[in-house]
């Protein structure tokens, strides 16, 4: 089941740790449906990947838990499931869709509520678009993007683990 804020659907459902231990049980289970001999390192690996999953929940907690009281926005409404998941709350999302620019009146009003909620940090994804400059001239927030699908990675088998744990200036 999806995040919903604001009546859209959000389909990023692997950015919450739980979702993407039923992906990859789902994923494990068909695997060894078609390829039965090798079952016994599906399950292994699966069973690694819940371990690894576990400490990265620990490890987000402990880590969310430092920045307590930190007020943040997000450049685009994509985050959802990983909020729902640490109980996160954003001031707000600049954007309703990736592909949205905003205007001059809305760059001023967004400029207005950084300093009014005193924010720090905007999250968004990687490439920066080109008004977040704009956005953040003059104001002590930095621009910290994250890679919700990973593709600033190599692919293996700590992919997730590594996408779920970095961010990048």
């Amino acid at each position: 089941e999806g995040a919903q804020q604001s009546g859209a659907l959000d389909p990023h459902i692997w950015l919450d740790p739980d979702n993407a231990v039923s992906i990859a049980r789902y994923i494990a289970a068909t695997l060894t449906r078609f390829d039965p001999d090798n079952a016994k390192r599906y399950a292994r690996n699966v069973d690694s990947f819940v371990r690894d999953v576990a400490q990265l929940k620990n490890s987000i907690r402990e880590s969310i838990g430092r920045q307590d009281g930190t007020n943040y926005l997000v450049l685009n409404d994509a985050f959802r499931h990983f909020e729902n998941e640490f109980g996160l709350t954003p001031v707000g999302a600049v954007l309703n869709h990736a592909e949205d620019s905003p205007g001059a009146k809305s760059l001023k009003l967004m400029r207005t509520s950084l300093r009014s909620h005193s924010i720090r940090c905007v999250f968004g994804e990687v490439p920066a678009p080109p008004f977040v400059r704009t956005l953040l001239e003059d104001i002590e927030a930095q621009y910290v993007w994250l890679d919700p699908m990973g593709s600033q990675l190599e692919a293996g088998s700590t992919h997730y683990i590594a996408m779920m744990e970095s961010d990048r200036k």
